[in-house]
């Protein structure tokens, strides 16, 4: 009798533990990744997906995409695969998705040519990028336009996932219905 309740408290002690080690670990997620219109969470893509819009982006040898809201960099690696002699960026201000993204940029020996970095994406310098690649959230696309006006060359692309840029006309619009994609319905193709 003794010793099942001895289990049974100390079952308890465990169960409370555990609900106060995962509320602190929301509370940690809470403050590491502070998500909102403007930072938007990290979402991972297919790879059906990263295929398609490494096409889209059509790198050539000198490019030099950036990923902006990069996460795991699942793109910027789908992009090297095509083009391994160009320039991938990636930038994402939220430590677990720069970490997933240094993991798969070492699984795929892709370090020579892609990296990732932790900043702010509007505060990131874009003079050098030919290409730009994006899926965040419309008021975030909305405050990077005069950004883009102002730093990128004449001629870069900027590719977006789901989201126009308001005010701006896509050079394409590429309907991603017809893939049965679980993410990502239209790709809006800029040129600047």
């Amino acid at each position: 009798m003794f010793s099942t309740l001895l289990l049974l408290v100390a079952a308890l002690i465990a169960l409370v533990m555990l609900i106060i080690l995962l509320f602190g670990l929301a509370l940690y997620l809470c403050a590491v990744f502070p998500y909102s219109m403007l930072t938007p969470p990290f979402v991972p893509s297919s790879r059906k997906l990263t295929t398609l819009i490494a096409e889209t982006l059509d790198l050539k040898p000198s490019s030099v995409m950036y990923e902006l809201g990069a996460g795991d960099m699942r793109v910027s690696i789908a992009c090297w695969r095509k083009e391994p002699n160009a320039a991938y960026i990636g930038i994402d201000k939220h430590m677990l998705p720069r970490i997933l993204a240094r993991f798969n940029i070492w699984r795929y020996g892709a370090g020579k040519q892609v990296s990732v970095h932790e900043g702010d994406l509007y505060a990131t310098d874009l003079t050098k990028a030919t290409h730009v690649y994006c899926y965040l959230f419309p008021q975030a696309m909305q405050k990077l336009l005069p950004k883009f006006q102002k730093e990128l060359k004449s001629g870069s692309l900027v590719v977006s996932l789901d989201f126009e840029i308001k005010g701006e006309e896509p050079e394409r619009t590429i309907d991603l219905t017809p893939y049965n994609l679980h993410l990502g319905k239209t790709l809006y193709v800029y040129r600047f």
